[in-house]
Formats: structure tokens, sequence, C-alpha cells
């Protein structure tokens, strides 16, 4: 369909009759003969030689016949790739994660689809959710698995599981061996997390200001 506006020079250039051509095409001869006369006063010369109804293709229409065929070439090349990464079977897949999943999650995700998928070519990258969803939103990634829920239009959003945020704590801390503990009862530990944008940090902070609570990072590590 990209060639289709060049095509049509190709065939009259083959059948040399604008009557033969626009029965090909199906399109009025006069149709066909006012694209000729475009295309020929904008370059500023003939690219046919008149004989009656006949035409019969110059030096220059020869010229510029060699080149529209390349290029016609090049666009049905250009649009069956783009039709070939769209194809789930054998297109291209861009495909991100968070560095805290790259470990489990994403391995499963990409075993899961490489099984079912064996002919697609997958694309890897990760970094942080907020950088994650930036790339989604600019097409220079098709799917992300991050966390939290998005809040920016245009993205849809599926829960794929639900993982708990965990307390560490030594063997001999008052909070061990406990299966639930309000972060009110931590508050006045010192804490590790991670860099302030990352999302167990953004969690974290999202915690403790719900529970009206200020807490203290005295070591921050990805």
């Amino acid at each position: 369909m990209l060639s289709d506006d060049l095509s049509w020079f190709l065939e009259l250039a083959e059948t040399e009759h604008v009557g033969d051509a626009a029965a090909v095409l199906g399109v009025p001869q006069s149709t066909l003969s006012r694209r000729l006369g475009r295309l020929e006063h904008r370059i500023g010369t003939t690219l046919f030689d008149r004989h009656g109804r006949s035409l019969a293709l110059n030096s220059r229409g020869q010229v510029l016949r060699r080149r529209i065929r390349a290029a016609v070439t090049q666009l049905d090349l250009g649009e069956s790739e783009v039709r070939r990464l769209l194809d789930p079977e054998t297109g291209l897949v861009r495909f991100d994660f968070m560095h805290s999943l790259g470990t489990w999650l994403a391995p499963l995700v990409i075993h899961r689809f490489v099984r079912d998928h064996p002919r697609a070519e997958i694309r890897l990258h990760q970094g942080i959710g907020t950088e994650l969803l930036e790339r989604v939103i600019a097409d220079e990634s098709d799917v992300a698995l991050c966390s939290p829920q998005p809040t920016g239009e245009g993205l849809a959003w599926r829960e794929v599981l639900r993982q708990p945020l965990a307390l560490c704590v030594p063997v001999d801390h008052p909070l061990a061996g406990r299966t639930a503990v309000r972060l009110s009862e931590a508050a006045g530990e010192r804490f590790i997390s991670t860099p302030t944008g990352l999302n167990s940090r953004d969690l974290l902070e999202k915690v403790a200001r719900d529970e009206g609570l200020d807490i203290t990072v005295t070591y921050e590590s990805d």
C-alpha cells in the first residue's frame, strides 16, 4: 500500500498505453493522464514520446522507471518488515522489567513466552519503575513489568501478582519471628533501603506517610 502512489508509473511504463494501464489499475484514463502530466510538470521534462494514443518510454523515463522500481521494492520490503514486527509469532517484543524482578519473575515470564512463541525476537531492558513507564509512553518499549500501578494516561495495566513488603531484622530483634508488623512498631529504627526513586523506597515512604510516620534511612543500596 505504501508504494501505490508510485506503482501506476511502472504499469504505464510497462504497457506504454494509457487505456491499457488505466484498465489494469482500475482508474479512469483521464485520472492517469493527469497523474502523468503532474509528474512531468514537476520534473520539468517529458517521460514518454507520444505517438497518437500510444506512448514510448524515452531515456528520461527509463531512468525514472529504474529508480521508482527500486523505491517500490524498498517500500514493499519496509511494509513487510513492519507487519513482521507486529506478528506475535515472529515479531519483535520490547520487554522491560525492574531490577528487583530480573532475578526471578522476569525470567519466568520470558521463558513461558519463548516456549509458546519460539520464533519471536525479544529485546530486554531493565531499569527503575518510573523510567520504564516513560519508555512505554515514548514507544521505546511494548510492555513493562513494574510496580506500583501507573497513573499516566494511555497506559493499560494488569496485575500479575501481589508481593508483600517485608521487614528484615536481626534474629535477636524483638520483632523477629513475627508474621506481620505495622511500620509504627519499627518507626524508631534506622532503616536500610534503596535510593529515593526506586520502587521499594517509594513503597516504604508511602506506608510511612499513610501512617503519619517519619522514618530514618541511614544506608542506601541498589
